[in-house]
């Protein structure tokens, strides 16, 4: 955020297929001289006549079409001149800069946990992130696109357990998918009941358990400080979910606090055919990876 609320009428703005909304950029505008908007949307969420002209201080140009003839454009282009701007050097390989504290014992380290993931997706994979820790902490910890999948965060708008849906939907959609979906113990409580009719669907449920509204939790202090945690209602009971799972006909597995049969989980997933199966991953609720930027503007 510091790097958007810094542009002003002396910087040219070239925006790629993002959401300028409460949960990005605080709806704060665009403050540069010019503005470029490339979209593969049409009618975007907080568009007004297709455009976001309205959220811009200077000049706007809304271009619509594939992100990535796009891209390709504008860098044969980009080629063919010659900036008299200073060219930026490379990223470095860690975009990170805070410290994230390991898990206490008992717990999955989420962070080698997603990193591990990033290195196995399969080729042709659709991943969906429900309305967890998984859209912020994920993304985080990866830092980078991987070419292998398309991922869809469904945390606009709050809808937990939508994610179940969109998983639904694109596998009927193409079969051929690979389709995930990372959720919460919290989230997976309100679509649990329809576990049996997806059982032989070969959808993947990622389930994060750590018994706990953890974006409750963590946003809560935060949004409003004057309310004691004893009025957040955010602990959750546990329950088997490995075993409501498999009373659904659902293949369940439960990952090691060392990680120590991830591989051989992994490995089950690529070699199975139509049978669903869940995994269940024990959570610290208390291990912060990724930052949630909603919460401070709320």
């Amino acid at each position: 955020m510091s790097l958007y609320n810094a542009i002003d009428s002396n910087d040219i703005l070239l925006v790629i297929g993002a959401t300028p909304d409460e949960y990005t950029t605080n709806h704060k505008p665009f403050n540069a001289l010019e503005t470029f908007f490339l979209t593969n949307i049409e009618n975007a969420y907080g568009t007004i006549g297709d455009s976001f002209k309205h959220h811009a201080k200077g000049k706007y140009y809304h271009v619509y079409g594939p992100l990535d003839d796009l891209l390709r454009g504008l860098l044969s282009e980009a080629e063919k001149q010659h900036f008299l701007n200073q060219p930026c050097p490379p990223s470095p390989d860690n975009l990170n800069h805070r410290e994230v504290l390991p898990p206490r014992a008992g717990y999955v380290d989420m962070a080698a946990f997603y990193l591990r993931l990033h290195e196995w997706w399969p080729e042709n994979s659709v991943v969906f992130d429900d309305v967890c820790l998984a859209y912020k902490d994920r993304q985080y910890v990866t830092q980078r696109p991987n070419s292998h999948l398309r991922s869809y965060s469904l945390y606009r708008g709050s809808a937990m357990g939508g994610a179940f849906g969109a998983a639904v939907g694109t596998k009927i959609a193409s079969p051929d998918s690979s389709v995930f979906i990372f959720t919460g113990d919290g989230c997976f409580r309100l679509f649990s009941g329809a576990l049996g009719e997806a059982r032989d669907f070969g959808i993947v449920i990622f389930l994060l358990n750590n018994a706990y509204f953890s974006i409750v939790g963590q946003g809560l202090p935060i949004i409003m400080p004057e309310v004691s945690e004893d009025r957040y209602h955010s602990r959750l009971t546990e329950i088997d979910y490995c075993g409501v799972a498999r009373a659904c006909g659902w293949d369940a597995e439960k990952v090691n606090d060392d990680l120590s049969n991830l591989d051989e989980i992994l490995n089950k997933i690529g070699s199975r055919r139509s049978r669903s199966i869940l995994v269940e991953i024990p959570v610290d609720p208390l291990q912060t990876l990724g930052l949630n930027p909603r919460a401070h503007n709320l």
